[in-house]
C-alpha cells in the first residue's frame, strides 16, 4: 500500500498446443486487488504476448480499480543485466498519462534514453528482439 508503481514480472508461458497463457498474470493481478486503492499503475516487466497488457487493464477496469497499466519490458541478456539496465534505452509504454508518467518516472533516474510506444508496440517489440537475440547467437555458435 502507499506506492505509485507496482512492477510485475511474471511469466506467460504457452500451453501444449503454442499458444499464449496469461492466467500467471491474471492470477497476478487479481491477488493485487485488495491492495490497489487507485491512482496506481500496474508496470508490465516481462516479455509477454500481444495483448497482455490490455487484459490486465480490462481485468482492474471490471474491479471498478482507476488503475493504470504499463508495458516496460526487459531487454536484458543474461549475465550483462547491470550494464545494460543503465546502457539500453528503456521502452515505456502506458494505457494513459499517468501510467507513462510512472513509467518514466522509474527509469528516468538510470541516465538512458526513454523510447515512447504504445503498450502493444512495447510486447511486439520486445518479442522481435528476442527473436533477434537468438538468431545472432544461434548464428555465432
Amino acid at each position: 500500500k502507499g506506492c505509485d508503481v507496482m512492477v510485475l514480472t511474471v511469466s506467460s508461458p504457452i500451453d501444449e498446443h503454442l499458444n499464449p497463457d496469461a492466467s500467471n498474470v491474471e492470477d497476478c493481478v487479481r491477488q493485487l486487488f485488495p491492495v490497489l486503492q487507485g491512482g496506481e499503475t500496474l508496470l508490465l516487466r516481462s516479455t509477454v504476448f500481444p495483448g497482455t497488457s490490455e487484459l490486465v487493464l480490462s481485468l482492474v477496469a471490471k474491479e471498478g480499480l482507476d488503475v493504470g497499466v504499463s508495458c516496460c519490458p526487459e531487454r536484458l541478456a543474461t549475465s550483462h543485466a547491470v550494464d545494460e539496465l543503465t546502457e539500453v534505452p528503456q521502452l515505456v509504454s502506458g494505457s494513459d498519462m499517468r501510467a507513462l508518467a510512472h513509467a518514466k518516472a522509474l527509469f528516468v533516474p538510470l541516465g538512458v534514453d526513454l523510447v515512447e510506444l504504445s503498450m502493444q508496440e512495447a510486447e511486439v517489440a520486445t518479442l522481435f528482439l528476442n527473436a533477434w537475440r537468438y538468431v545472432a547467437f544461434g548464428t555465432a555458435n
